[in-house]
């Protein structure tokens, strides 16, 4: 496999950009990204092959690859390891970005089933937070008025001590 490492590969920028393809691909396995039915007529050239590829089968391929990639090549500390995960990452994001800006991706049913869920889990907290607050309130009150009552015990007590 040619190898595409622009310069010096630096190992931190390497492995964001390897992050940022798992973070992609990550979307498109929970569905928050879907390719759209156009996306099987789409044939897109490459260097590498003569012949056009259709772009959602590619994209896919690069996915499978990149996560066996993860397997073969784990460390985050040998260079080797990084530089080869991060070319197939470089290919999955060419591809994605691809897909992006073609207009074959839509937001997912994962999208939604997540809004729909932080929704749920915000009126949950909110309903949490005014429970809360208002037995806060009720301890502050009798703390409050147990407070006074000490007072006017010690005041008593005082006042027995002939002071």
């Amino acid at each position: 496999m040619s190898e595409f490492i622009p310069g010096e590969l630096k190992r931190n920028e390497a492995l964001q950009m390897i992050a940022k393809a798992e973070d992609m691909i990550r979307r498109f396995r929970d569905m928050d990204y879907v390719l759209k039915p156009e996306a099987r007529t789409l044939f897109f050239g490459s260097r590498l092959r003569k012949e056009k590829q259709v772009l959602s089968d590619e994209l896919w391929k690069s996915f499978a690859v990149f996560e066996d990639a993860k397997c073969k090549y784990p460390s985050s500390e040998d260079m080797s390891d990084i530089a080869m995960r991060y070319n197939l990452s470089h290919i999955c994001l060419l591809l994605i970005d691809r897909a992006l800006t073609s207009g074959v991706v839509e937001e997912g049913q994962g999208l939604v089933r997540k809004l729909r869920q932080s929704k749920d889990r915000i009126t949950e907290l909110e309903s949490d937070l005014a429970k809360v607050t208002e037995e806060n309130l009720l301890l502050q009150r009798g703390q409050f008025s147990q407070g006074k009552d000490d007072e006017r015990k010690d005041e008593g007590l005082l006042g027995d001590l002939g002071a």
